[in-house]
This record gives C-alpha cells, sequence and structure tokens, in this order.
C-alpha cells in the first residue's frame, strides 16, 4: 500500500512523505494530527501481508524496538492493524 502526503493512517498520524524503503516496507514521515508531533510510520509491504513469516518478524521487530532506550532510535508508540490488513509501527 502506497501513501501519499496527506493520507490518515488510524485516524491519527497524518502523512507528510516518504522516508526510506526496504526490503519488507516503506517508512514514513509523518505527524500526529491532534498533538502535533512528528512520526515516523513503517507499514508492511502488501507482498508480505500474507506470509505469516514476514508479519510475524514485522510484529517481533516492532516489540524488540519498542524496549531499546536510546536517542539514537526512534521509539515506537503504537502498532497497527487497519482495515485493509495492512500493518504498520
Amino acid at each position: 500500500m502506497k501513501l501519499q502526503p496527506g493520507s490518515v493512517l488510524a485516524g491519527k498520524y497524518s502523512v507528510t512523505g516518504v522516508l526510506g524503503e526496504g526490503g519488507m516496507g516503506t517508512v514514513y514521515q509523518g505527524r500526529h494530527i491532534e498533538i502535533g508531533y512528528t512520526v515516523a510510520i513503517k507499514v508492511l509491504r502488501e507482498d508480505h501481508l500474507g506470509d505469516n513469516d514476514s508479519v510475524s518478524r514485522f510484529h517481533a521487530e516492532a516489540r524488540a524496538v519498542a524496549k531499546l532506550r536510546t536517542k539514537h532510535v526512534a521509539k515506537v508508540f503504537d502498532e497497527e492493524r487497519w482495515r485493509t490488513g495492512c500493518r504498520s509501527w
């Protein structure tokens, strides 16, 4: 699922651009609509959504990164599965 600037995710994050793409997904820059802080949103590629191993690795990565406490790694605040089946963190 390619997101465009202005797309709203989970009713709270507005996409402002693309930060990078990799083998499992795309990382977007966004803004929390109500609070206004800048966020990075990692979205699993559509062709991985039907692969349970890929979905499990994506979820495990979110949990592992959420445990890290360093200024050099982005904090994980949320994980979401959208009605489309798409996953992000």
